[in-house]
């Protein structure tokens, strides 16, 4: 049986893991010293739907990515018997001028434009303004998902070990997933951020995602939520009082997040290409594969191409 190494026990290891294990007869370590889901993977908010950025432009693939991401969470729950996700939709307010012009061009997606009025009826207490209504939105509970797709790799044979992965000697085939810190060509133009968010206890749990500048989610405890996230460089010393000014940051859009109570600030460092966000996946060496550079984008694209990885690696050693 060919042995291969993954480095690295985020959204893209554990995710090429469980299909390498799905697809093929190898033998599969995965390394990591913080644990299962213990980067930035772990510290996700959990936003998942195929319409990030500013303009929420549709992502590359965004089908795709939407489907085999959500065929990996139902494979969790049904293993675990666990939730590991909120199914409740993302409600994306207009909040700008420009925002009320681009949002619209979604409905074809099956999205829907909801007026100021529709929008009240169903959150009375945002700020008025149209939004985008995106039903296939969900939030994905990080911890218990992480937690859950490591459980199918271990019941589907795949061995974990707590360190840094070392050397290559004992492996046919190594995948290096380590985020921030994976090796990388300087060919490659980079960009690494620095991203906080606060676990807060809410009075009254939204119904669904809220996204404006800014979100609010809901967690799997559902006294709790999640407000996120800042966008720092890495390089400046951090400061967890930007965390808390995501509570004000919240409140423009929703105003009783004035009123949460904090009980955790979360920090997580992300990697993506400078220009785009197409995550990065390639062959630096004869056995030496990377998958790193997801960025935000992480729980759309870990197992769609996680899945096309796995398939290339068991075409390489056959």
């Amino acid at each position: 049986m060919k042995k291969i190494a993954i480095a690295g026990c985020g959204l893209a290891g554990l995710a090429t893991a469980l299909h390498l294990l799905k697809q093929g007869n190898a033998a599969v370590t995965l390394f990591d010293p913080h644990g299962i889901g213990g980067g930035a993977s772990g510290v996700s908010t959990g936003l998942l739907h195929p319409f990030p950025g500013r303009l929420a432009l549709r992502s590359w693939q965004a089908d795709e990515g939407m489907a085999s991401t959500i065929k990996l969470i139902d494979e969790v729950e049904a293993f675990t018997g666990r939730t590991a996700a909120h199914r409740g939709g993302i409600l994306r307010l207009a909040i700008t001028e420009q925002q009320k012009k681009d949002f619209p061009q979604c409905v074809e997606f099956g999205c829907q434009w909801w007026p100021v009025e529709k929008v009240l009826e169903q959150v009375p207490e945002a700020t008025a303004a149209p939004a985008l209504w995106m039903p296939q939105g969900m939030t994905v509970y990080s911890k218990p998902y992480l937690e859950g797709l490591w459980q199918l790799c271990q019941h589907k044979g795949a061995e974990f070990r707590k360190e840094a992965f070392h050397s290559s000697e004992s492996f046919d085939l190594v995948v290096l997933a380590m985020g921030f810190q994976t090796p990388h060509s300087s060919d490659i133009a980079l960009k690494t951020t620095r991203g906080q968010a606060l676990l807060c206890r809410w009075k009254k749990p939204l119904p669904l995602t809220l996204l404006s500048q800014g979100h609010l989610t809901p967690s799997e405890d559902p006294l709790h939520c999640q407000l996120g996230s800042t966008y720092e460089d890495p390089q400046t010393p951090l400061d967890t009082q930007k965390a808390f000014d995501l509570k004000g940051k919240i409140a423009a859009f929703y105003p009783p997040a004035k009123e949460f109570d904090v009980l955790e600030t979360r920090v997580g460092y992300r990697i993506a290409r400078q220009h785009g966000y197409r995550p990065i996946v390639s062959q630096i060496d004869m056995k030496t594969w990377v998958f790193f550079g997801l960025g935000s984008r992480g729980l759309l694209y870990h197992s769609l191409l996680g899945e096309s990885l796995a398939r290339g690696l068991l075409d390489q050693l056959d």
